[in-house]
């Protein structure tokens, strides 16, 4: 998901900075595109690549209070799969 967010964001300014839009606006234009490319992934079975952290910068207070305290998983948060969900399955 970080990858897709990611790409996301990143799509999101392009578009807005494309049209004008102002930042504001945005939460419903990233949210739109996550889901298109959530959509396409999983349609098209595309394996969706894990995210690397960039060492050479310094993590954020938010991010290690996220990942570190709250979640416990620190670093391996970024190499975590979110699991297979089939309609089959219980």
């Amino acid at each position: 998901m970080f990858n897709l967010s990611w790409q996301s964001v990143r799509d999101a300014i392009d578009y807005a900075t494309l049209k004008n839009i102002p930042k504001l606006k945005l939460a419903p234009v990233f949210a739109a595109i996550l889901l298109r490319k959530a959509d396409n992934a999983f349609a098209g079975g595309k394996e969706i690549k894990n995210v690397k952290r960039d060492y050479n910068l310094p993590q954020s207070a938010v991010s290690a209070v996220f990942f570190n305290v709250f979640l416990g998983m620190g670093d391996s948060a970024l190499h975590t799969v979110a699991p297979n969900l089939d309609e089959n399955d219980p």
